[in-house]
């Protein structure tokens, strides 16, 4: 299924349920609004249903996706229970396949095989990271080469694959950053989310920062960082399809959160630093631009990535070159991520 077009994803969330022990950074319950327990097939049939009257073009795919917890790792029978009741909308032609987020650990041909009655299209492997030390710090229980392998696996079955790293982990300077995503650049995944580490209320990384033994990257770091991660990306034809986690309503009331470079809109703010990154490089190639107007042509759909959240870009263009005036232009000729600049007097 391509990330590029638009489809209809329908989530299940299973907080912790699959997960050996609590990682460093982790308290699902908070990021998803919702208890570890597993939902029962009445609750899925609703949730299912309840997404699927939100479809207006019949021609959009939709996908039945377990997030949240590590799904190969709950007791097999719930598995099957799981796949069987999402399964069930897949034949009634409701839905077009299967998708869900694991640990890299738990991926095997043999699991694989007994998946292979259901339509699964997508998994997701929650990596985090490339360094067995930060993974170590972390403590994620699983390697860098666990990661290596269940790609590989799962790029044999012609299995769509997803993964998830994360920024300024316990240990990561933001170079252990750098390094993960080259590494899994050479895993050619089919897509990939960046999150920053957040602290989280009642998750061991809580403690660790209230001793003073752990300190979160800064919102703006933690933006600059991930821009230059998602250029690595999608130069290599990788589609970053997020950027920060959602705002369910516990982070977005600050209730779980405790610190670290949370944003509504964190995905807006990297794309906005991207461009206002090649603005200024080609600023920085022209001479005498001191009081003088830029002109800055974008696509349509860039004008707001262009601005920045309150014009933020706009101001920091001509705090930086000293320009009279900045003018951002609609111009559909060009690409989605091209900037032209012009100067005038």
């Amino acid at each position: 299924m391509d990330h590029k077009k638009s489809l209809l994803i329908i989530p299940i969330f299973l907080p912790h349920q699959g997960c050996p022990h609590q990682c460093s950074f982790c308290n699902q319950n908070k990021i998803s609004n919702t208890p570890s327990r597993l939902p029962s097939t009445s609750f899925m049939n609703r949730e299912i249903n309840r997404y699927l009257s939100f479809k207006r073009d019949p021609d959009t795919p939709v996908q039945i996706a377990f997030y949240g917890g590590n799904f190969l790792g709950i007791p097999f029978s719930s598995i099957i229970m799981l796949l069987d009741e999402a399964a069930a909308f897949v034949h009634a032609g409701k839905a077009d396949s299967i998708r869900f987020s694991t640990r890299p650990d738990t991926i095997s041909n043999e699991i694989l095989d007994k998946l292979e009655p259901y339509r699964i299209s997508t998994i997701e492997l929650g990596a985090q990271s490339m360094d067995d030390r930060i993974l170590s710090l972390s403590n994620r229980g699983h390697t860098a080469e666990d990661t290596a392998r269940a790609a590989s696996t799962i790029k044999q079955r012609n299995i769509q694959l997803g993964i998830q790293m994360m920024t300024g982990l316990p240990g990561d300077e933001g170079r252990q950053s750098i390094e993960t995503a080259n590494k899994i650049i050479g895993l050619s995944p089919d897509f990939v989310r960046i999150y920053p580490t957040l602290v989280l209320s009642k998750s061991p990384l809580e403690k660790s920062y209230t001793r003073g033994e752990y300190s979160p990257m800064s919102l703006e770091n933690s933006v600059k960082l991930a821009a230059k991660i998602y250029c690595l990306f999608t130069k290599s034809g990788i589609p970053v399809i997020r950027m920060g986690l959602q705002a369910s309503d516990g982070l977005e009331k600050n209730e779980g959160l405790v610190a670290g470079p949370f944003h509504p809109a964190f995905g807006h703010l990297v794309l906005s630093e991207i461009f206002l990154e090649k603005v200024k490089e080609r600023l920085q190639c022209r001479q005498n631009v001191r009081d003088k107007e830029a002109v800055i042509h974008v696509h349509a759909t860039g004008i707001s990535k262009m601005r920045g959240l309150k014009n933020q870009n706009i101001h920091a263009l001509q705090r930086m070159f000293r320009l009279k005036a900045v003018h951002i232009l609609s111009d559909d000729t060009l690409r989605k991520d091209q900037v032209m600049v012009n100067i005038r007097d």
